[in-house]
């Protein structure tokens, strides 16, 4: 594929909690995709980290109609993503590390709501029903979303005070997106299930002392809590 042909190019994002030099390969190795290829391609991309973060690609400036939204607390660089891919043709991977994301040990970013995670898995789905007909994306779907909703619980729970986290969580209850979503019959880890049941009861008070108490006992073996 031409150069001048490609409206977007996507590398590697280098995360984790070190700060040393990175050296790119002199020759990156490089795969030209279509729009299509990306959607059919998609839950293996977003789980190898390359299509959430704008910082490694390169896009057409002339392409580009909408910024980042300012309404979001979290998934805005995804959704400016999934808006991008919507209105292209033509992808380019690259396996060269684009951009080194240093984040300090133990720090988390905690700002999380149901209208932020609501917004971005809206803006996956149309991405992908743009191309792919429903049966083959909508389960994998319901999964992704049931995932990030028990996560931000999880992120909320263990990193605001008690009334905070019990107010954020009941707009995650009251949200009428969500419970169809946790009511779905998918493949999904017991403790995601837990999560999802006894927020379809509304039990949110139990939600935040369950998720502090997975948070304590993973601090006493691991040395920081695991949150997200």
């Amino acid at each position: 594929m031409a150069l001048e042909n490609v409206d977007l190019v996507i590398a590697q994002l280098r995360a984790g909690g070190t700060d040393e030099a990175y050296a790119a390969p002199a020759a990156p190795r490089a795969e030209s995709l279509t729009k299509a290829d990306v959607a059919a391609r998609f839950w293996e991309l977003l789980e190898q980290g390359r299509l959430n973060s704008p910082c490694d690609k390169l896009y057409r400036r002339d392409r580009i109609v909408s910024l980042f939204p300012t309404d979001m607390r979290c998934g805005e660089d995804l959704k400016f993503n999934m808006d991008y891919l919507t209105r292209i043709q033509n992808v380019c991977l690259i396996d060269a590390n684009g951009y080194n994301y240093f984040m300090p040990e133990g720090k988390v970013r905690a700002e999380r709501d149901v209208y932020s995670c609501m917004k971005y898995a809206e803006s996956v789905r149309d991405f992908l029903a743009d191309t792919l007909p429903a049966r083959q994306y909508e389960n994998r779907w319901r999964v992704f979303c049931y995932r990030n909703i028990c996560g931000d619980v999880k992120t909320i729970a263990c990193n605001k005070s008690f009334g905070v986290a019990r107010e954020l969580i009941k707009e995650y209850v009251e949200d009428q997106r969500v419970k169809p979503i946790l009511s779905s019959d998918v493949q999904i880890p017991a403790r995601f299930r837990i999560v999802g049941w006894l927020l379809r009861h509304r039990m949110v008070i139990s939600v935040i002392l369950c998720m502090r108490a997975v948070g304590r006992r993973k601090a006493h073996f691991t040395g920081a809590p695991e949150y997200g």
